[in-house]
């Protein structure tokens, strides 16, 4: 990313539905991005730990990075649990980075 220049994004399915634009603060050498790098989210009790913690800090931040290990019953009922996770709407609140590692 280069310094001064403010990026932006919207997100869209195979339907076109996007959602709102969303936009990256401008960066300058003074103003440092604020990213919280975080791992091992999933559905369980732990996980709404997570959440929280993330709701609570998100708020100052810039960006997420997700480090993979995310929750491993995304596929049950069809794909409903991870349409349902995902439609948190904290995954609309900041731009999410997720590293998967195969």
């Amino acid at each position: 990313m280069k310094n001064y220049v403010e990026y932006t994004y919207r997100c869209s399915d195979n339907s076109y539905v996007q959602t709102k634009v969303f936009q990256f603060p401008k960066i300058s050498e003074n103003n440092l991005s604020k990213i919280i790098g975080f791992g091992d989210w999933s559905n369980s009790s732990n996980g709404k730990q997570t959440l929280n913690l993330l709701q609570k800090y998100i708020k100052d931040s810039d960006l997420l990075t997700w480090l993979g290990d995310m929750a491993y019953d995304l596929y049950v009922n069809s794909g409903k649990v991870g349409n349902d996770f995902f439609a948190q709407p904290i995954f609309s609140e900041i731009p999410i980075q997720v590293y998967l590692f195969i």
